[in-house]
């Protein structure tokens, strides 16, 4: 994570979820394309031991490249690591203090 970012309105630093750190977080990963098929899925293993998956489906037959299937798919998995990572920084600031909870404002 970077520190370069601040929270808003104030001057505390607040780690920034980089590609770098994400990327960091993935120990191994694996693909499979069902036969028969153009669904490809990878299955990203992290650091603490947590298994996430992200799947890519081609609509059309003659485009499908089982490359791009594997990139697709990767992509989609490494959302969900970040969704997760997401929530996980805005509940250890919460906790720190540094951000409040409650709803957001309608502002």
């Amino acid at each position: 994570m970077s520190d370069d970012a601040k929270t808003a309105g104030r001057d505390l630093p607040v780690p920034r979820l980089t590609d770098e750190y994400l990327e960091s977080l993935v120990v191994h990963e694996d693909y499979h394309q069902f036969p028969l098929t153009r669904l490809t899925v990878c299955c990203l293993v992290l650091r603490n031991g947590w298994e996430l998956s992200g799947e890519a489906a081609c609509a059309n037959p003659q485009q499908f490249d089982p490359q791009v299937g594997r990139r697709q798919a990767r992509k989609n998995a490494l959302k969900r690591v970040k969704a997760r990572e997401q929530y996980l920084l805005r509940q250890r600031l919460f906790e720190a203090g540094i951000l409040e909870g409650g709803t957001p404002n309608d502002d």
